[in-house]
């Protein structure tokens, strides 16, 4: 054994689907909720702002509303679990 220990556990149900542009990930998390995942490949030299706003643009395209969420899922349940926002 590694001596690894279990902290949190990620519950999650993921489909996953691909567009021309995109793919797109929909996850379950227990405790957390739905999140949309997408994913786009760009060269290194790509204007990521730019790809950024058209990402949005097609999220509300789809009239898909809610924040940029930056923090991991396990993170995330760890902190609710210690009362941290």
């Amino acid at each position: 054994a590694l001596g690894w220990q279990e902290i949190v556990t990620v519950d999650k149900v993921r489909l996953e689907s691909k567009t021309k542009d995109y793919t797109i990930c929909i996850d379950e998390v227990a405790k957390l909720g739905l999140f949309i995942e997408l994913e786009v490949l760009t060269e290194d030299s790509a204007d990521v702002k730019n790809i950024q706003q058209q990402m949005y643009n097609f999220l509300k395209s789809l009239n898909i509303d809610g924040k940029l969420w930056k923090i991991p899922y396990d993170t995330s349940i760890r902190n609710m679990q210690n009362n941290v926002s």
